[in-house]
């Protein structure tokens, strides 16, 4: 089920859900969790309209470490590698780097910050 489709049948369940008895709640939860293949927390969340973090609020997790030009010269990286998933990448990393940098492919500072 996409996850567009999956959105729209919530969304048309989300009232029954409000109205409904625990046992029909909990019936509920079962049909849905049938058709969506979702987590049953993860329907209730949906349901009851919870959500995690309210618009204009801070993002949560661990703040960005290195900006928007680390982030271009990695894109470059990983074109220059042929687009090889991370845990491959990273042990070429340096090496990409260094050749990036001396064909003048890439920018970098002396001194990389961290």
């Amino acid at each position: 089920m996409a996850r567009k489709s999956v959105q729209e049948y919530l969304a048309a369940q989300r009232e029954r859900y409000a109205r409904g008895s625990r046992v029909e709640r909990t019936r509920l939860l079962d049909e849905i969790a049938a058709v969506t293949r979702y987590h049953r927390k993860a329907i209730i969340r949906h349901l009851s309209g919870d959500d995690r973090r309210a618009p204009g609020q801070r993002p949560v997790g661990r703040p960005r470490r290195y900006g928007p030009a680390v982030a271009n010269v990695a894109a470059v990286v990983w074109e220059a590698a042929g687009e090889i998933g991370a845990k491959r990448l990273h042990p070429f990393v340096g090496g990409w780097l260094a050749r990036l940098i001396a064909f003048g492919e890439v920018r970098w500072p002396r001194r990389p910050p961290g």
